[in-house]
């Protein structure tokens, strides 16, 4: 035992007298939960690294709940810290015992999940020299579940110089820091402000940050650590925030040196000052605001960017969008600037307002802009834009600005950007995202390009993408490279899979069996195709009965077969300007295609008689119009009445379609009663001229008259009594 500034200090019999590259300093409270798991995830570099661990021992032998016993298996010291509420002073005790060349501190309630990068990196005695600060990641959760947190970027392992050492009794930090940077992709987990535990640390830490600002009310770190304390989730939060922001700002305004901490913490304060207004929606009072504080302080490029995304959401809620454009054109150069200095994007970053500067963000912002140069149509602007953001590893956000750069390539036929976009989102095994896809085909179905011209175009992209292989086969379609381009896509094997689904229409088109470009898909797969397909020739509905015929031609029944064809003729048959000749044309088909696809699915037994209550609604109403259909081929009218109205029954959507084949039939029988209440009529004249005639005795006369009133009406019982009188006595 020994004692440094008088803190006992334990020294472990096997402690390490080799060189040592790094020191780890682990505060030890009452963690007994997570200190083993804290240990073991250590434990990697401690056996790998010629390192040391030092133990902070902030609650004594006596008030421990097995933490510290636990903690003695590991370390190489232990020294005991009378805590005084303050993090800095506890952090120093350890870092005065490191003998390494390097120093990481962490707390018993984190663990880390891989140390590996760790391990590579001061093994690497080169990269170890290059470097003065790693930072890592560290998951700040929200739940117990470990689903929601927050990552932060944290510069906790720094290179060990003469005079560091940690400030700040909240929140400590290092007293200065030193370029280079290296960001490694290690993180720690960290539950320490889940639920209860949140609401204990918030108390504990704003009586800590006020004590500390009566001490000292122009630490503008303190300040700014409170505010973030506080949120602004609730109105009791923001009122809260405001206060104590503009009363920190007016002690900003008095510090006459200010060095870039300062100034950096100053414009915490601001940026959360700005925050509660946009959210509580006084944009004239955070425009005022935003010109007082700008002028004072000197901002770098990610603080630029947290102020252009204020400023624009500012000007965009004022109905100012010119004056909002302005600034997220300002965002992109910035967050660009950021791009290609990766580690002054390391130093400027703060966890404050990380979700202000992000790819989320700026991409977000992009659609804005693009898609108001796309109204204007300012080809150039937006290709200059899109020239600045990062494509690689950010597909998840260029969903909402792809289809528009590529239509400004389109438009100034620059295949050279588009090149490199594609060169960026392509994946290692050479495909391009499902979005690539999706955006080109939206763009054909719009009204601004042409789309034999936009085929040629996404074609002289090069690529081994199936997508892009099919606009080559394509654009070479009708001419001698065709059958070239067919055979590569056959060779391939690429299937009709969305975005994939005009390949289906390019081997109708020149009869050729889909076959082996569809067995592979699973069910829910041809079904995203089918859709696609549908959606495509609903735009062309006049075109579906003779698109229908084709693939019967060429494709043999199957399950994808009628899956599809019933989808096209549902569409056709349901659409509201469809005629009644139509409908007849194509009723009997589409049951038809009903039927064969449930006898590929479905049990027999279910679809025969009433049909099973099992069966899906339209499967049962596809069942009684083929029933129907056929009657009506028999000549059995009634029959087939009958059956359209049962198949009515289970399907109301088809009200509409089944309600106008009935009226047809209403009408008929409407003017065929008509007719013969017409006959009717006309026959009493002819009945009483013929009675007339027998009575004169002209019964040769009258013959052919009954003869031919017999033939109009063959039921009548008074054209008989004529026919007897003619006769009689003959």
């Amino acid at each position: 035992m020994s004692k440094v500034n008088n803190n006992t200090v334990w020294v472990s019999p096997t402690a390490k007298k080799t060189e040592c590259i790094l020191t780890i300093s682990l505060l030890v409270s009452n963690s007994i939960t997570t200190i083993r798991k804290c240990l073991e995830s250590l434990r990697p570099l401690l056996e790998q690294v010629d390192s040391e661990l030092v133990i902070v021992d902030t609650v004594g032998k006596e008030n421990s709940d097995g933490s510290l016993e636990i903690a003695r298996e590991y370390a190489d010291k232990i020294v005991r810290f009378e805590w005084c509420d303050d993090f800095a002073a506890a952090r120093n005790a350890g870092l005065k015992l490191a003998q390494g060349k390097w120093f990481l501190f962490i707390d018993d309630d984190e663990w880390f999940d891989n140390v590996g990068e760790f391990v590579t990196f001061f093994k690497n005695s080169d990269e170890s020299k290059k470097y003065n600060t790693i930072y890592f990641n560290k998951h700040n959760y929200q739940n117990l579940e470990g689903t929601i947190y927050r990552e932060i970027k944290t510069p906790q392992c720094v290179k060990l110089f003469k005079g560091l050492k940690f400030e700040g009794r909240i929140h400590e930090r290092f007293s200065s820091m030193h370029l280079p940077f290296k960001h490694i992709n290690a993180f720690v987990h960290h539950y320490g402000y889940v639920r209860k535990f949140s609401k204990e640390k918030f108390e504990r830490n704003e009586k800590l940050l006020k004590e500390s600002l009566r001490e000292n009310p122009q630490n503008m770190h303190m300040w700014a650590q409170l505010l973030a304390g506080y949120g602004i989730k609730t109105a009791e939060n923001r009122k809260k925030v405001k206060k104590e922001a503009v009363t920190a700002l007016k002690q900003f305004e008095q510090i006459k040196k200010q060095d870039d901490s300062i100034q950096r913490d100053g414009f915490t304060i601001f940026a959360y000052l700005l925050r509660v207004l946009i959210v509580e929606e006084k944009w004239k009072t955070a425009l005022e605001v935003k010109r007082k504080y700008e002028t004072l302080l000197n901002l770098l490029q990610y603080e630029r960017c947290i102020l252009d995304n204020f400023t624009y959401i500012i000007f965009i809620n004022s109905k100012k969008k010119n004056e909002a454009v302005k600034y997220v054109l300002d965002y992109v150069k910035n967050y660009h600037w950021l791009q290609t200095h990766k580690e002054e994007y390391l130093n400027q970053e703060s966890f404050y307002f990380q979700n202000d500067v992000s790819e989320a963000k700026l991409f977000g912002l992009s659609a804005s802009l693009l898609s108001r140069e796309r109204e204007n149509k300012n080809w150039q602007k937006i290709l200059n834009t899109a020239t600045k953001l990062p494509w690689a590893n950010n597909v998840k956000y260029i969903n909402s600005i792809l289809a528009i750069v590529l239509l400004a390539a389109y438009h100034e036929n620059d295949l050279k950007l588009i090149q490199t976009i594609c060169n960026q989102i392509t994946t290692n095994d050479g495909k391009l995202p499902l979005i690539f896809g999706i955006a080109v085909k939206a763009l054909k179905e719009s009204t601004e390009v042409d789309e034999k011209e936009l085929t040629s175009f996404v074609a002289r992209i090069q690529s081994k993408d199936s997508f892009i292989l099919i606009q080559q086969a394509l654009a070479a379609e009708g001419t001698s490279a065709f059958e070239q381009k067919l055979k590569k896509l056959q060779k391939a094997r690429i299937s009709c899979t969305v975005p994939n689904e005009e390949l289906f229409s390019l081997l109708i088109r020149n009869k050729l069996d889909p076959t082996l470009h569809i067995e592979s898909l699973s069910y829910e797969e041809w079904l995203a195709a089918v859709n696609q397909i549908v959606t495509i020739y609903a735009k062309k509905r006049s075109q579906i009965p003779a698109f229908a015929e084709q693939i019967e031609q060429v494709w043999n029944l199957c399950s994808k077969r009628e899956l599809l064809l019933m989808s096209l003729r549902h569409n056709y048959l349901f659409s509201p300007d469809i005629t009644t000749s139509e409908i007849k044309n194509e009723l009997g088909a589409y049951a038809d295609n009903v039927v064969n696809f449930a006898q590929t699915i479905y049990l027999p037994e279910l679809l025969t008689g009433r049909t099973s209550s099992m069966l899906p609604s339209e499967i049962r109403f596809g069942i009684f119009v083929q029933r129907a259909v056929n009657e009506r081929k028999a000549g059995h009218e009634a029959q087939y009445l009958a059956n359209l109205r049962k198949g009515l029954e289970y399907y109301e959507d088809a009200d509409r379609l089944i309600k106008r084949l009935l009226r047809e039939y209403a009408e008929k029988d409407q003017k065929q009663q008509q007719i013969n209440d017409e006959m009717v009529r006309l026959g009493s004249q002819v009945k009483v001229q013929i009675l007339g005639m027998l009575q004169k005795g002209e019964n040769q006369q009258a013959e052919p008259l009954i003869l031919e009133l017999a033939q109009l009406l063959p039921n009548d019982l008074e054209v008989r009594r004529l026919w007897a009188l003619c006769h009689r006595g003959v």
